[in-house]
């Protein structure tokens, strides 16, 4: 029933493009939640591993619909790279400066921005120029998640946060490299009803209080102490 309305869609032209994409969100917001409840692999925020897998996406996606690994392993990763280490210098700088938060922000984007355009610069002169034709809105997105970086950079520190945004972006390529696959896409326009099991799914999540897997790898080599004796030597036993 739900792939014949989601046919009538795209016949009544609903791009496919728009339907796979709102097929895919839920499905990979569920991935992260589960990733984080049940594996134990933290993000900073479900906002930020989303917003990285979709725009390597449309970094990856040619004009005829097929998807560059490649360039979004490559170009992707430079970008995300790039704009992460200078929004670090430039928030090391600003540190000390009284400063209203947003404003700061701003100077920290604005920075960002013009980093990306001489990277564009020197991918012209040294690499090629496939770099400059990538699609902008992804490049935007990726400069955005910068935010999103500095705020986990201002509450959890340098060190915790560089953790973090390394498994957020780990998290992001393995999204990507799903949503990459042909036959999953096909998969999911066949069964659409799928992304309703992802409710279930969320509600056993939402109610786990079990150990996660990192947690049992963690301490698996932690003996518990044995039980003690019913009787303890200093007392004598009950008759």
């Amino acid at each position: 029933m739900l792939s014949t309305f989601l046919q009538y869609l795209i016949v009544n032209g609903v791009p496919e493009y728009t339907v796979v994409l709102m097929l895919f969100l839920p499905l990979l917001a569920t991935t992260v939640t589960f990733s984080r409840y049940i594996l134990g692999i933290k993000s900073l925020t479900i906002y930020a591993s989303l917003l990285l897998t979709f725009a390597l996406y449309e970094l990856a996606r040619n004009s005829n619909g097929s998807i560059d690994t490649f360039r979004a392993i490559v170009h992707g990763g430079t970008l995300i790279f790039v704009t992460t280490v200078i929004a670090y210098i430039f928030q090391s700088l600003t540190k000390e400066m009284r400063m209203h938060y947003l404003a700061k922000v701003t100077l920290i984007l604005t920075s960002v921005c013009v980093a990306v355009l001489f990277l564009m610069y020197a991918f012209i002169q040294f690499y090629n120029r496939t770099f400059v034709n990538l699609n902008p809105l992804a490049i935007v997105i990726i400069i955005l998640v910068i935010d999103i970086f500095m705020k986990g950079y201002l509450r959890k520190g340098p060190e915790k946060s560089a953790y973090l945004i390394i498994q957020t972006v780990g998290i992001s390529y393995a999204l990507f490299f799903i949503m990459s696959q042909i036959e999953i896409k096909d998969f999911l326009l066949a069964h659409p009803e799928v992304v309703l099991y992802s409710v279930l799914v969320n509600i056993f999540i939402g109610k786990w209080k079990g150990f996660r897997w990192s947690e049992y790898l963690r301490f698996k080599n932690i003996k518990l102490p044995e039980p003690a004796d019913t009787y303890d030597s200093t007392y004598p036993e009950e008759k």
